[in-house]
């Protein structure tokens, strides 16, 4: 009689995704700095002008604020403000309390002021500004807004309408915005790089290309500009020439885990492997979170590129074993038994099979490896019960009733192979090589 065989396989291997354009890499986000324009006691304008009544305090002032003196000034103005002060004292008050981010005193000032003349230009920009700083972008627009209605047409006002724009996920309303910004101040370069975050954000990726190239010729050494590139090169699916940025951003400094991480994936399929295996062992040092990525490189590796040096790898997250949930350290035990078969160490393999199942008893791959293992060993009854166990796990419960199956069939035990066949292809009846199995097995078991 000749041998029965049924094929099954398990897939342990890790891709990269092969379509970049959702890959986000960590990039910080960009600290943007406002400012308000320095607001003189000596004015032409009527509005802002000082009362006779004043001039006492404003000389008390004028020296404290020339020595930049704050908290005197700010104190002076709170003992001695009168009781009805002129839209000028209270700008300053309110620039003086914003000096010291006493914001609650500055809206307070600046809000008087605009009562007494509510096409204040200067006010409704500073109250914009306290309003950014305290993440009230509601506010802030609505006094930028009325600052340009009422005829204030400068890149500070545009570039922050810009950056609430970007901040209320309205990328199309930030480009313009920012554009607007850089022709009043062209080459500023944090409109610049709001631009080039607007058009990311927007998806107008060949616009943003444009833009990182020409910043790159001036600024080629900024970190965050070359994950920016790296993160568009991915968008048009160019993973290499990601790559190369990434290592660029690497240089000069990067060091956020998820990047490293990203990096090291990338190095796996269009670059070094042990360039990789560096990568991810230093990510895994700086960050435990992406225990998950780095185990599936290990995977990787492990089946794919034996040449591959994983040890170094492989005691860094040893050291971390106590830190790792119960989930991930049964993978890892689970890929040491997998080394030392591939050493021909069976012994040090089981162990380590054995302490995988122990972690975790649902870890579907660690108990079909096992049963394989006593399989293999001649061990039926061992084997038997750990693929028993498999098939209750979804991600491995077909492989696990077929190889058990080959095993009942290996010990001409055709009738429990014939139940777990069926049982299999129960569970996936595409599988038609698997149903000329049970029929060949059922002329066998018929004729004993």
């Amino acid at each position: 009689m000749k041998n029965i065989h049924v094929f099954f396989g398990i897939s342990l291997v890790f891709i990269v995704n092969q379509t970049y354009a959702s890959v986000k890499i960590a990039i910080p986000e960009a600290q943007w700095q406002f400012t308000l324009q320095h607001i003189s006691l000596d004015t032409t304008d009527a509005a802002k002008q000082i009362k006779p009544d004043e001039q006492p305090l404003v000389i008390q002032l004028k020296p404290l604020l020339k020595a930049q003196k704050y908290q005197q000034a700010h104190n002076t103005l709170r003992t001695q403000l009168p009781a009805s002060p002129s839209i000028a004292l209270l700008l300053l008050q309110g620039q003086v309390a914003m000096q010291l981010n006493e914001y609650a005193i500055a809206r307070q000032a600046y809000t008087k002021a605009i009562e007494q003349s509510p096409e204040l230009i200067d006010a409704h920009r500073a109250l914009a500004l306290i309003a950014l700083r305290q993440q009230n972008t509601d506010s802030a627009k609505k006094h930028i807004q009325k600052a340009i209605q009422l005829g204030a047409q400068d890149a500070q006002l545009f570039g922050q309408l810009a950056y609430i724009h970007v901040k209320t996920d309205s990328p199309w309303s930030a480009v313009s915005g920012y554009r607007q910004a850089l022709l009043l101040q062209p080459h500023n370069e944090q409109w610049e790089r709001g631009l080039l975050h607007a058009l990311v954000a927007s998806g107008s990726i060949n616009e943003a290309q444009t833009l990182i190239k020409q910043i790159l010729n001036t600024t080629n050494d900024d970190s965050d500009l070359w994950l920016y590139h790296a993160q568009l090169s991915l968008q048009n699916d160019n993973p290499k020439q990601a790559l190369r940025s990434m290592e660029i951003a690497l240089r000069n400094g990067e060091k956020a885990a998820a990047n490293l991480v990203l990096a090291a994936q990338l190095h796996m399929q269009h670059g070094s492997g042990q360039r990789a295996v560096d990568l991810f062992r230093k990510a895994i040092e700086k960050d435990k979170r992406f225990i998950n990525e780095v185990l599936q490189g290990i995977s990787f590796f492990l089946q794919e590129n034996a040449s591959v040096k994983i040890q170094p790898l492989m005691k860094t997250l040893e050291t971390q074993s106590a830190k790792l949930d119960t989930h991930s350290r049964s993978r890892f035990y689970l890929y040491r038994a997998f080394m030392a078969q591939h050493k021909n160490k069976h012994e040090e393999a089981q162990k380590y099979l054995l302490k995988a199942v122990s972690e975790d008893n649902n870890n579907g791959q660690a108990l079909f490896e096992t049963a394989r293992h006593f399989d293999e060993r001649n061990q039926k009854e061992r084997a038997a019960a750990y693929y028993v166990r498999a098939t209750v796990i979804p991600n491995v419960a077909e492989q696990a009733l077929i190889a058990h199956a080959q095993m009942e069939i290996n010990h001409k035990n055709y009738t429990k192979a014939l139940q777990l066949l069926r049982d299999a292809y129960d569970k996936n009846p595409q599988r038609h090589d698997l149903l000329q199995n049970i029929r060949q097995l059922e002329q066998i078991a018929l004729s004993q």
